[in-house]
């Protein structure tokens, strides 16, 4: 039998005819269709990912200005507290000046505090000041504590000579406070002997080390001197100061360190010694 012939139901035999003819795929089935739709689609996808991504960083942008605003607006409440209890301070020392001095060393008392307000007034605007404005606002305070505690205190303000003081910078009014803290709370309550206040500044490891020492009578001594009104005043200057750290540390990498230790120079026993470390940065320099 010849690979041509067939048979019908009838079992009459016939011959086949051979139709040769191809079937064409469907257009989806087609190797272009598919890359289209795979691009298309890669395509979709991606412009949705980029859009999440862009939305995350917005939102991320958001919280960092919003937390650099609030942080801004922390350290300007801070110095604000700060301001009227240092304010108040020096009128009371005007006032004890006036009533125990001539009229020309009170006038030349007010003439020095006055200089004194307009530099705090300049200062406490700025996020931070240059070294030189720090050691001029210091030695001004100094100078009329010095002058209002009768001299019953020497004090010495240096700075390494490698130091630029123009162009190194630090948080403005971080440092008054301790210097007050020793001269009232350190050097006031001591007996027989005369007070000193050493402030010294120098770069460690790229670091702006500020010491501030005193001679007085100590932590422990001068807490069980304190009236409750005076313990309740220092502990809110500590706490402010500690608080600037934090939100100064959260928008910066290399943190500021704050140290109050007992002691004075080689006498563990005596004195109170503050050292703060400032990171010199593009932010401080």
């Amino acid at each position: 039998m010849s690979s041509g012939e067939r048979f019908n139901a009838f079992d009459k035999k016939s011959n086949g005819v051979k139709i040769n003819f191809t079937i064409e795929k469907f257009f989806y089935q087609e190797l272009w269709f598919i890359l289209l739709v795979t691009t298309t689609a890669l395509m979709i996808l991606l412009f949705f990912i980029l859009k999440w991504i862009k939305r995350i960083r917005k939102n991320e942008n958001e919280k960092l200005q919003t937390q650099k605003r609030l942080s801004e607006l922390e350290q300007l409440a801070f110095r604000a507290q700060m301001n009227p209890h240092f304010i108040f301070n020096c009128l009371n020392s005007i006032q004890q000046y006036i009533f125990s001095k001539n009229e020309l060393d009170a006038n030349r008392f007010i003439t020095d505090f006055a200089s004194l307000i307009r530099q705090t007034m300049d200062l406490s605007v700025n996020k931070v000041i240059s070294l030189e404005e720090e050691i001029r606002y210091l030695t001004t305070y100094l100078k009329l504590e010095h002058t209002r505690f009768e001299e019953n205190f020497d004090y010495k303000i240096s700075a390494d000579a490698d130091i630029n003081q123009e162009s190194v910078y630090l948080p403005s009014m971080f440092l008054q406070p301790f210097v007050e803290n020793s001269i009232r709370h350190g050097i006031r309550n001591l007996k027989n002997k005369k007070g000193v206040i050493l402030i010294s500044f120098f770069v460690k490891d790229n670091l702006l080390v500020c010491v501030i020492e005193d001679n007085g009578v100590g932590r422990a001594s001068s807490k069980a001197l304190k009236t409750y009104d005076n313990t309740e005043h220092e502990s809110k200057g500590i706490a402010l100061i500690e608080r600037r750290i934090e939100v100064l540390n959260i928008e910066q990498k290399e943190k500021i360190k704050l140290t109050v230790k007992d002691g004075f120079q080689n006498e563990p026993d005596k004195g109170t010694t503050v050292v703060l470390q400032v990171p010199i940065l593009p932010i401080y320099a």
